[in-house]
């Protein structure tokens, strides 16, 4: 899934508890909501879900493939509720791939 309002609209409605109307009028309003492009939005959404059963990590990665190499982003989740589980995502850029990571740590 790509950076765009789907995403952003899941993100609001599963991790922020939005109604499917509010959500609509913050992606469709004058200054659009979008922690899938805005970093300072993505964080938000990683303290909404950091706790002490969740651990977060984002880095700086290589991938390569063949003969080329592309910089990426890996953002992971690490649950310990009540099992060890781990969630990630990999985007060319962070704030895509800590929504990406952030809803599949949610189920």
């Amino acid at each position: 899934m790509k950076a765009d309002k789907d995403l952003d609209k899941l993100i609001a409605e599963k991790i922020f508890g939005w109604t499917h109307e509010e959500s609509d009028l913050l992606l469709n309003g004058f200054h659009p909501w979008s922690p899938s492009t805005d970093i300072e939005l993505a964080w938000q959404v990683v303290e909404k879900l950091r706790n002490t059963n969740r651990v977060f990590c984002l880095a700086s990665v290589v991938e390569h493939m063949g003969k080329k190499s592309a910089l990426m982003w890996v953002a992971k989740w690490e649950m310990h509720d009540p099992e060890y589980r781990m969630e990630f995502a990999l985007s060319a850029d962070a704030p895509t791939a800590i929504c990406l990571a952030s809803l599949k740590a949610i189920g």
